[in-house]
Parts: structure tokens; C-alpha cells; sequence
């Protein structure tokens, strides 16, 4: 094995290398020395040329649409309706649709967005929230969309569950109160 010293230049020669200040290759600045291990018999002349390979560029991935890893679904949730849909967590925005028309932010509809998660809460449910609900994700690489039919058999399913729940709160909150009412007359003597 010989041991050379080599530096790198345009033409790829073999100079010495205290002959240049130092090099850029691909806007890094390059050391200037070299150690050379080669399998030879005999040095090398100082003007033969050598051969460097670069790496192979390196592409970057090209941008693709997020991923659903979850569709769209409903679900009583208390009082509200729940609809929620789980995705690749790189989204930039998130957009609620029903029937087409774009949904926006109110008392009624509350939209959640967090690692991947989509969410839309509906407050209040009413007949005319029956429709296709559409999740519509962006990211860097394009739209991803999911949706779900809240008609038919699947409302009707959820409203009762929902109705339920109320009714339920509701005799609690009258249970709570004339307990109270007892309780004010047991202390009171005779509450009229």
C-alpha cells in the first residue's frame, strides 16, 4: 500500500496540496488534504489523473395528499353529535362541508383539529342537520376528503340516543331540585 498526500481540483489531478487554498463542492467548503490508500506496486506520477464519483443526487419525496386512516363516523356524544375521522398528522387545514356548503365555526358547530384528528361537534341537533358531511383535509401535497350520509336510519339512531340523554338529565336536575325543596322544609319546619 502507498500513502499519498492528494488534493482535489477542477480537473481532478494530483497536485500538492498546499498549492490551493481550499475548494467548494456542492457549496461546502472541502479540506484541502487527502489521505490516498492504494493497492500499488509503484507510486504514482505526479500529473496522473485520478478519478473521483460523486453520489448519486438525492431526490426529495414528492408531496402526496394525507393519508385517512380513518373514514368519517358519527356518534351521540351527550348532548351532541360527534363526527370525527383520523388522518396522517401533516394536514394544514382542515374544512367541514354539509351537502357541499362550507361550515363555519358558531355555537352550534364546533370543529377540532389535533395530530391527525378531525373533529366536528354538532350542539342542539335539529332535523335539518340530516345531510352528507364531508371532512376535507390539505396538506402540502394535495386534498384528501371523507365522507358520511347522516340520513335515514343513522340520524334518526343518533337523535334518539340524544334525546334520551337529555330526558335523563333533565329528571336528574328534578330530582336535585326537590331534594333540595325537602331538604330546605326538614330544616325550616314546615315549608310552604
Amino acid at each position: 500500500y502507498v500513502l499519498n498526500y492528494i488534493s482535489v481540483i477542477c480537473l481532478c489531478s494530483v497536485t500538492r496540496w498546499w498549492d490551493i487554498p481550499s475548494l467548494q463542492l456542492n457549496g461546502t467548503a472541502v479540506e484541502r488534504r487527502f489521505w490516498l490508500m492504494e493497492q500499488r506496486s509503484k507510486p504514482r506520477s505526479s500529473r496522473e489523473a485520478i478519478t473521483i464519483v460523486s453520489p448519486p443526487p438525492v431526490k426529495s419525496p414528492i408531496p402526496k395528499p394525507p393519508k385517512v386512516l380513518s373514514q368519517l363516523t358519527a356518534e351521540a356524544c351527550q348532548s351532541s353529535v360527534r363526527m370525527s375521522c383520523l388522518c396522517e398528522s401533516n394536514v394544514r387545514e382542515v374544512v367541514w362541508y354539509v351537502n357541499g356548503k362550507r361550515l363555519s365555526q358558531s355555537s352550534r358547530f364546533e370543529m377540532r383539529s389535533s395530530e391527525g384528528s378531525c373533529s366536528l361537534l354538532i350542539h342542539d341537533l335539529a332535523d335539518n342537520d340530516q345531510g352528507e358531511y364531508t371532512c376535507e383535509m390539505t396538506s402540502e401535497g394535495g386534498v384528501s376528503k371523507s365522507s358520511f350520509s347522516f340520513t335515514g336510519q343513522v340520524f334518526q339512531s343518533i337523535h334518539l340516543k340524544i334525546k334520551a340523554y337529555r330526558e335523563q338529565q333533565l329528571e336528574l336536575k328534578g330530582e336535585h331540585v326537590s331534594h333540595c325543596y325537602l331538604d330546605l322544609a326538614h330544616f325550616h319546619g314546615n315549608f310552604k
